[in-house]
């Protein structure tokens, strides 16, 4: 290991992985997104997901269909209704309901191909471990834990994508969870366990 593809933490020489000018802690919908858009914009991008596929609790927790939305859709919303089409998977129900369907499977493999085909790159089975900032309290090196040990991986510009703050927390950064009382609101009545 040369001194330029390892990083020490804590003492121990470990592997680095990569520098990027995104890094992208979770991959579910919203680190997806990011890192489509990071990508599309010519930003060597990274998402590093703890799970070994892309799509978060809609592919992991099968928590489907896309319900409808209130908000404005944009490119990457349709571009993933698009390749979802595109790898055999009928999104819309012929009742009207205006909810997109998908086979979770088609989901993950959607995400992915989208995602590599805007150039990024992915590093699954890698949890959050540390995070090391300079002086001026700025994130340069994020340490995952994965099935070959510590890695690190450098940055210009960090997402915590990953549902719980994962990313913020050990940084220090304040972080809140639910209303003035610690509660938080119920993400879905709908999910699956054990089919």
């Amino acid at each position: 290991m040369n001194e330029s593809n390892r990083c020490f933490y804590r003492g121990c020489a470990i592997p680095l992985l990569g520098q990027y000018d995104a890094v992208i802690v979770g991959g579910g919908a919203t680190g997806v997104s990011a890192g489509i858009s990071a990508a599309k914009n010519g930003l060597h991008t990274l998402i590093a997901e703890k799970s070994i596929r892309l799509g978060g609790t809609c592919t992991n927790a099968l928590v489907t269909p896309m319900m409808r939305s209130f908000t404005g859709h944009y490119d990457n919303f349709y571009a993933i209704e698009h390749k979802l089409e595109e790898n055999g998977c009928t999104v819309r129900d012929e009742l009207g309901t205006q909810m997109r369907w998908f086979n979770a499977e088609a989901m993950a493999q959607s995400l992915e191909e989208l995602y590599l085909a805007a150039g990024g790159e992915i590093l699954y089975d890698a949890v959050l471990s540390d995070c090391l900032c300079g002086k001026d309290g700025c994130i340069h090196t994020l340490i995952f834990t994965t099935v070959e040990g510590l890695c690190a991986v450098e940055g210009r510009t960090f997402v915590d994508a990953s549902g719980d703050a994962a990313l913020a927390r050990a940084a220090g950064a304040p972080v809140q969870a639910g209303d003035a009382n610690g509660n938080n609101r119920m993400s879905s009545l709908r999910f699956e366990m054990g089919g």
